[in-house]
């Protein structure tokens, strides 16, 4: 069989299934007609009416209550965008008071009332350049016991602290004919 073009019998095939379909199509939409007036009667009390479609009292309180989300949510107060660097002060601060131990990224998120990711994210990018932090397991952080920036110098000898020279240079080791 040649299925490129249709032959006469095929296309008989699809017009009868298409009449099918159509009476089919008919028969459900009688049933929901009789269903729809069942329903109006028992639950509304009122005449029938014509199924999926809205009666006009229906359609008019859909359209106030439009209105009314929309009026609300222009009222609705927008929080303002928190300064640049605030949310850096405030993890630290949330650090500070874990103390050893630390903090997780869900409790830092539960305490600063914020979203985890955001939480998570700003460690894995601002917060890993920041020295103070400290990663003490698995999304678990805390603030440095030493601050990194106050380094041990070498002590420095007086003559030289008050002098403002540089120091006398090692003596030179003996070569072995001198002895």
């Amino acid at each position: 069989m040649n299925f490129d073009t249709p032959t006469v019998d095929q296309l008989r095939a699809m017009l009868a299934l298409h009449e099918e379909r159509a009476n089919v199509q008919r028969q459900l939409d009688a049933i929901d007609e009789k269903l729809a007036a069942l329903q109006s009667r028992i639950f509304a009390g009122g005449p029938a009416r014509r199924a999926g479609r809205p009666t006009g009292a229906r359609v008019a309180s859909m359209a106030e209550s439009k209105v009314a989300r929309a009026s609300v949510n222009l009222t609705k107060e927008v929080p303002a965008k928190a300064p640049r660097n605030q949310f850096k002060g405030r993890i630290a601060e949330a650090l500070a008071a874990a103390g050893e131990h630390g903090a997780s990224l869900k409790e830092l998120a539960e305490k600063l009332s914020t979203n985890y990711r955001n939480v998570a994210v700003w460690f894995a990018t601002t917060g890993k350049k920041n020295p103070r932090i400290q990663k003490i397991g698995p999304a678990r952080y805390r603030l440095s016991v030493e601050d990194p920036d106050a380094r041990e110098e070498a002590p420095v000898s007086e003559e030289s602290a008050h002098s403002g020279s540089l120091p006398a240079p090692a003596p030179a080791f003996e070569s072995a004919s001198a002895a």
